[in-house]
């Protein structure tokens, strides 16, 4: 059974419906045991279930914690009677026969499976310049997309640790006896004796079991339409492919199977080559992408599943980068990159921030901050965006500017997209301060995905730079 909803299916729609999903009796078991456990518990037991980015379970985003972050929750409304809401979690996720697909609440039409939005942000934070895309038959050709999409960003992380290493049994027969002599395969191959001997070596080699899985990997996306996009998207991608190519001669396609299940019985524990973990497990879910995600094995929860507020706040920095704007971008998640708001050491992390003056690894002052919110933004709704005010105005107030910024996707009508309120003045003993709203058009006219990347593209840059600019005339004013 296929069900379909949208993220955040629980806040209500403009017209005041609401996209809570009403579950079918016969998809309960399957769905409740997803819903009744965490990312971290779901991900430990599961190892067909795959999170991106890849700590989700570990990450801290407002009060999604890790101890509490659940993909949806499962509510009785009576006798057979059940509602499934979603928060921020897109993707797709199943259990046995029953799969669920989370498509984003900005796509045209979710129901009609033409999530572009969703796509179009994994383009651009993947680095795939994908032009001809056709929409998927079906829901497991769109999850297998987004496998392949997430190879560049495991192999490079993989490659960046040093190509992985480990023992290998080499099998020699010659007379140049330097390991084990293997008795049995002697006396099967030098009866009569002819001066070679039958021995094993241990030898610390790039070609092994974990590098010929990679290698597999490699030439099965090759096969797909969009391979060489995926495999050359990027120099340093390219010389890491070429890299594997290059140091697994012994490779064989012939010999998958006897790979796949080397892997499958020793994966990668060594403490140092934690990227190589990942991708081994990346590319065992796309070699056995047809029996991992379909539910081959019993009561094991499988998918694909992305944290929707990371996609657009990394999409927004691809978009800066494109304009050419040098912002400062630190981690949130991950707690990098961010500043001291006390003297004890106590950090904030703003999306993004146009640095002004620094004093080594800390940003002193800055033209202006500016926060990506991955939710509607409306003058009605402001006791819901108290939070986020009070936010950016602390991050004004630390780094001792006047402008700052919330930029949210926007699906209302095209003509008043950008910035349809004017800034709000922040009142205090300083004038001057201004708060900016700006909406980044999701486009909903379109039926091609080429035609709906560049519209919104261009409507994001045009925006990103009137509001930059807006922002630098008001510095500039008294």
């Amino acid at each position: 059974m296929n069900l379909r909803t949208t993220d955040n299916n629980y806040r209500g729609n403009k017209d005041g419906t609401t996209n809570v999903l009403k579950v079918p009796c016969e998809a309960v078991d399957d769905l409740g045991a997803i819903a009744s456990r965490t990312v971290a518990e779901l991900r430990g037991d599961n190892p067909a279930l795959l999170a991106f980015p890849g700590d989700l379970d570990t990450y801290r985003s407002g009060e999604d914690k890790a101890e509490t972050l659940r993909l949806f929750s499962l509510r009785c409304d009576g006798v057979d009677t059940w509602s499934l809401t979603t928060g921020n979690v897109m993707g797709f996720v199943g259990r046995n026969d029953t799969q669920l697909t989370i498509a984003s609440r900005f796509a045209k039409d979710a129901e009609a499976k033409r999530d572009f939005f969703l796509h179009h942000m994994l383009h651009k934070v993947f680095r795939l310049n994908i032009v001809n895309f056709a929409v998927p038959k079906d829901d497991r050709d769109d999850l297998y997309d987004f496998l392949l999409y997430l190879f560049p960003s495991h192999l490079l992380p993989a490659m960046r640790q040093g190509l992985y290493k480990e023992y290998r049994l080499i099998e020699h027969n010659d007379a140049n006896v330097k390991g084990t002599i293997d008795v049995a395969r002697h006396l099967r191959r030098n009866n009569p004796f002819a001066g070679k001997v039958a021995y094993n070596t241990r030898e610390y080699r790039h070609d092994n079991a974990v590098t010929q899985l990679v290698r597999h990997a490699i030439e099965h996306i090759k096969a797909h339409p969009w391979g060489p996009c995926i495999l050359r998207n990027s120099s340093e991608m390219s010389d890491a492919v070429n890299q594997i190519e290059f140091h697994t001669p012994a490779y064989n396609r012939n010999e998958r199977r006897r790979v796949i299940n080397a892997n499958l019985t020793r994966p990668v524990r060594h403490p140092y080559f934690t990227e190589w973990r990942r991708l081994q497990q990346l590319c065992l879910r796309i070699l056995r992408h047809d029996r991992l995600t379909f539910g081959a094995d019993k009561d094991k929860v499988y998918g694909l599943i992305f944290d929707g507020a990371w996609l657009w706040e990394e999409y927004l920095n691809v978009m800066f980068r494109e304009i050419g704007i040098n912002i400062k971008h630190p981690l949130n998640k991950k707690r990098k990159g961010g500043d001291k708001i006390f003297a004890d050491g106590q950090k904030i992390y703003p999306d993004f921030i146009k640095v002004k003056e620094t004093k080594g690894n800390d940003v002193l002052t800055a033209h202006f901050v500016a926060d990506a919110k991955y939710k509607h933004i409306d003058r009605k709704g402001e006791e819901a965006m108290r939070e986020d005010y009070y936010q950016v105005i602390t991050y004004m107030y630390r780094y001792e500017c006047n402008q700052s910024c919330l930029l949210f996707p926007y699906d209302g009508d095209a003509t008043d997209w950008v910035n349809s309120k004017q800034p709000r003045e922040i009142l205090g003993n300083t004038t001057g301060r201004w708060l900016w709203e700006l909406g980044l058009p999701v486009p909903q006219e379109q039926s091609d995905f080429r035609q709906f990347a560049s519209a919104m593209d261009e409507k994001a840059i045009k925006g990103l730079r009137m509001i930059v600019g807006q922002m630098a005339i008001k510095e500039q004013q008294p």
